[in-house]
């Protein structure tokens, strides 16, 4: 909302939809994440609104001791989005990206970083963070249906 100029999250979806950016995502914490694209870099979409991810919410209810805090969660979902513009753009030889695979991996990213107090979580062998967030990106596509 801060660069945006509102005072809510609908008058900033509004906003960047009137605007001439080529796509947004906002995160609001817990709450639904908005998204929409023109057609540059994703394929073209109408207002995507997505929840966050129920496993992350349900395992940290059935299991509080797993608690980390919500440092770092922002940061993580960016990653998470980065990792996938990375991927998409490794596989791909042409044509847009997948704005929801991105919104998959972001939301599962920055999910992950609930379990982890501070928002850096130390590896203890190569890849292990990236197939914990696997396991919850996967579960998050399933929940989208």
């Amino acid at each position: 909302m801060k660069i945006s100029g509102q005072n809510s999250i609908e008058t900033a979806v509004d906003f960047f939809s009137a605007s001439k950016v080529a796509s947004f995502i906002i995160t609001d914490g817990p709450n639904d994440i908005y998204a929409m694209s023109g057609g540059g870099f994703f394929e073209k979409t109408g207002l995507i609104k997505l929840p966050v991810s129920d496993k992350v919410k349900s395992d940290l209810k059935n299991n509080p001791e797993l608690r980390g805090d919500t440092t770092g969660c922002g940061d993580n979902f960016s990653g998470g989005i980065i990792f996938s513009l990375a991927s998409q753009l490794r596989k791909k030889k042409k044509g847009h990206l997948d704005l929801i695979e991105a919104l998959s991996w972001g939301v599962a990213s920055g999910g992950f970083a609930c379990f982890i107090i501070g928002g850096t979580y130390v590896e203890k062998s190569q890849g292990e963070k990236l197939k914990r967030i696997s396991i919850l990106q996967k579960e998050f596509l399933k929940q989208l249906g």
